[in-house]
Formats: structure tokens, C-alpha cells, sequence
């Protein structure tokens, strides 16, 4: 009986929010209105009974239209929406006391820093969607994610199943095509194409159901998040669902399994993306609160990843810029001396520098002009951060003689050269830098002699 109820209240709204409802309700509402004030001849009707008249069609209209809207989140809530077209009438009542009521329960009670909300639409909006209706679908309930498709109730080998043909859209901020393309095949990986729920609950329940498409929806919300740089929130989903489904989910089927596997990947390729960003923020301002939480995100990188050289580069940074510890900036770049790039060997010639034994620096900066860049970028980024610890420590002069030879061997930018060199053989002692003297004056004059043919 009360499924009987159910199925006659959605009836009901499925055909209030039709064309033909309106033109019905509209002329019972007008014809009755103009009937009761006629008194058996509209000559009777006066302007005020034509006026209520009139307001109150505009009432039935926009009555209609508000019920007919396109239902929206909350402004504080992350939208999921289920736009599925049921073949019967009956299925649609008993999937929603069974699965999207469970999925309302599942999505709503995460401790997230955006909730989510299960956005329902009724089966006039469902009828014959596809993607391109999808999309608009999408974009006017201002949703981020919708499971689309259509549901019916088949026989297959003497069982009654509940047979989803669906499709899946996210919503997301302008990417480029190859990351669009990529987010739709994961998303398609993770959401079948077609899902069978046994009808008198065997093999798949409802309620393993909603929860795999709980977990579908938070892992592919937290992926566009990342390809739209909300990187904190894309971090609190993944590490939210890594800890769910941590040994306490059924992952032998093959999109669970997939989730679990991708999610560690994603976060590292996070972590990553977060502490490029911190350390362009530090040289292009030289705060240092961008170097803390560049800090902060190498730890989380080395707690899951302790060799990473990545990070180890990063830690390195910031244990020196932050607390000038030497040995722990150290002992970070000499465990990447396997790279086959030269950015850890510049790193070291720098501290061998700042300990003091330039000729140690010389040896290193000389193996790292041996091997081709891997960046343009390299030589500018290491003389500007030298340039930067002799802003801090003015009387450091002898660093001068590092920035001469990142000038003079790897930028080839001869004025700087002679500049800097020129200013280290005037800010420091020969007794105390006999060979770096010989070797500058000897540049020098190689400098001047450059100079002089070009």
C-alpha cells in the first residue's frame, strides 16, 4: 500500500510538470474563476473579476514553472545527481526507498570540508537524456558530478534484475583537451556501462551498490578537483577515501580495485604540483610562510615516499632557507647524487660554498657544467637564490665567486661575469682566497679578451 501511495505521488508530479498539466490546470482554474463570476452571462464579469482572473493564471504559470525548475545544492554543498529514466514506473519507487536513499545517507554523512547533496531528477527531466542533455543537465543544476541512463527490470536466467544502463559526467573548470580526455577514461573505468542489481537482492544489494557509487563519486570529484588545482580539497577527498577503503571494502571488483591503486599516485602527483607552487611563490616574494608550507608538504611526501627525490630537493630548501641547517640540506642533496640531471650538484658546490671551502665548490660547480641542462631555467634559478642569501648575509662576499662561474661557464653572460668577479677580488682577502684569486684574475683577462673579438 504504501509503495501503491509512492508510485501515485510521483505519477502525479511527473505529470504536474508537463505541458499538458499546465493547459489542463489552467483551464480549469481560469474557466471556473470566469464561470463563478458570470452568473450565467459574462456581460456580468466586471474589470476587477477579469483582473483575478488573470493574476491567478499567472499564479498557476509560475507555480508551474517553480515546481518545473531545475533542482540546485545547497551554495556550501558539493552536488551529485541522478538523472536515470525508468522504463517502470514501479522500479523507480523501489530503487529510491533501496539505493538512492542509502546514497543520500552515504554522501551526506562524510566529515569532508565541502558535504555533498544527492540532487534527484524527476523522470520528466530523465526522458531520453543523453550526454549532450547530460551536460546541460550538469550545468544548470550547477552540479559537479551526474550518473545518468536509463533502468529496467529484465529476466536473465530465471532471475529478475534490475538492468543500469548508465554514463557518467563531471563538472569541471576549462582544461585542456588531453586532461579532459584522460579524467573521462578514468571516469569510465570506474563506472560501468551497464550494472545488474538482482532484484530480490542477490549478487549485487542496493546497498553495495550505493556505496560502490559513493565511492566512485568522491574519487572522481577529488580527480577534477585536481585538474582544477583545488588541490587542498582534491587532497582531503583522496585521503578521506584511502582511509575508508583501507582493508575494509570488498576490492575484487575491478573499479574499487583501480581507485586503490590510483589514489597514492594522485596524491604524490599532488604534493608535488602544491610544492611547485610554494616554491615559485617564495622567489617571487621571498616570503618565507610559502617555504613552511612547502615544508609542510614534504613531509607528507617523504612520510609516503622517503626517497623521492623531489621532495628531498624541497627539504633541502627549506631546511636552509628556514633554520640554515647545513647538514640536513647536506645530507638531503647528497642522497640524490644517482640523478642524471646536474640541479643536485649545483645544490652542493652552494653549501660546500657557504661551509666555506670554495675550492670543493669549484670541483662541483665544474662537474655540473659538464653535464647539459635539463632546463634553462637551472642556472638563473641557481644564481638567484645565491643572490638572495647574500641579501640576507651582505657580509658574504665570497659567495660572489659562485655566482662569477654560474655566469661565466653556464649563463656564458660575460658582463655579469666580470661584475661579479670584479666585486669578489674587492670584497675578500687574497691570503685567505689565494686560488680563487689566481683562478678569477685569470677569467679575467679570458673575459676581456671575449669581450674584445665580439
Amino acid at each position: 500500500m504504501e509503495h501503491l501511495v509512492t508510485l501515485l505521488i510521483e505519477k502525479g508530479r511527473d505529470f504536474w510538470k508537463s505541458p499538458i498539466a499546465l493547459f489542463v490546470i489552467l483551464t480549469v482554474v481560469v474557466v471556473g474563476l470566469l464561470k463563478i463570476f458570470a452568473n450565467d452571462t459574462f456581460d456580468n464579469i466586471d474589470l476587477a473579476e477579469w483582473l483575478i482572473a488573470v493574476l491567478a493564471a499567472i499564479a498557476v504559470v509560475v507555480g508551474w514553472a517553480y515546481f518545473r525548475r531545475i533542482p540546485k545544492p545547497a551554495r556550501d554543498k558539493v552536488g551529485f545527481g541522478i538523472a536515470i529514466e525508468f522504463e517502470e514506473p514501479k522500479q523507480q519507487v523501489s530503487v529510491r526507498s533501496d539505493l538512492i536513499s542509502k546514497l543520500r545517507t552515504l554522501l551526506s554523512q562524510h566529515d569532508s570540508v565541502h558535504q555533498f547533496e544527492l540532487i534527484e531528477f524527476s523522470q520528466h527531466t530523465c526522458k531520453a537524456i543523453d550526454r549532450s542533455s547530460a551536460s546541460k543537465l550538469l550545468r544548470k543544476s550547477q552540479c559537479r558530478f551526474l550518473i545518468f541512463g536509463l533502468a529496467r527490470i529484465r529476466e536473465q536466467q530465471g532471475k529478475l534484475l534490475h538492468v543500469f544502463d548508465l554514463s557518467g559526467i563531471v563538472s569541471h573548470a576549462p582544461i585542456d583537451t588531453n586532461k579532459a580526455s584522460q579524467l573521462q577514461a578514468e571516469f569510465s573505468t570506474v563506472l560501468p556501462s551497464r550494472l545488474n542489481v538482482g532484484k530480490d537482492g542477490d549478487f549485487f544489494s542496493f546497498e553495495f551498490t550505493a556505496r560502490w557509487f559513493d565511492i566512485i563519486t568522491r574519487y572522481i570529484v577529488g580527480v577534477a578537483a585536481y585538474h582544477t588545482r583545488d588541490y587542498k580539497y582534491a587532497e582531503s577527498l583522496l585521503i578521506d577515501l584511502e582511509q575508508e577503503l583501507m582493508g575494509k571494502f570488498e576490492d575484487k571488483l575491478p573499479a574499487i580495485a583501480h581507485i586503490k591503486q590510483w589514489i597514492p599516485g594522485r596524491l604524490r602527483v599532488i604534493y608535488k604540483e602544491m610544492a611547485d607552487i610554494q616554491s615559485h611563490r617564495y622567489f617571487i616574494g621571498r616570503d618565507k610562510s610559502s617555504l613552511e608550507e612547502l615544508e609542510n608538504i614534504t613531509d607528507k611526501l617523504q612520510a609516503r615516499w622517503p626517497k623521492d627525490k623531489f621532495a628531498r630537493h624541497h627539504k633541502a630548501l627549506t631546511a636552509f632557507v628556514l633554520r640554515r641547517d647545513v647538514e640536513r640540506a647536506r645530507l638531503e642533496i647528497e642522497a640524490c647524487s644517482n640523478d642524471a640531471d646536474n640541479v643536485w650538484l649545483f645544490s652542493l658546490a652552494f653549501l660546500d660554498a657557504y661551509g666555506g671551502d670554495l675550492q670543493a665548490a669549484y670541483r662541483n660547480y665544474c662537474k655540473a657544467f659538464e653535464i647539459p641542462l635539463t632546463s634553462n631555467s637551472v642556472p638563473l634559478q641557481v644564481e638567484e637564490f645565491i643572490q638572495i642569501v647574500m641579501n640576507e648575509e651582505p657580509d658574504r662576499k665570497d659567495l660572489l665567486f659562485c655566482v662569477g662561474l654560474v655566469n661565466y661557464r653556464s649563463k656564458r653572460d660575460l658582463d655579469a661575469a666580470e661584475r661579479d668577479f670584479s666585486e669578489f677580488l674587492e670584497h675578500t682577502e687574497k691570503n685567505k682566497y689565494p686560488r680563487q684569486h689566481e683562478a678569477v684574475i685569470k677569467w679575467l683577462g679570458e673575459i676581456n679578451r671575449l669581450q674584445a673579438i665580439r
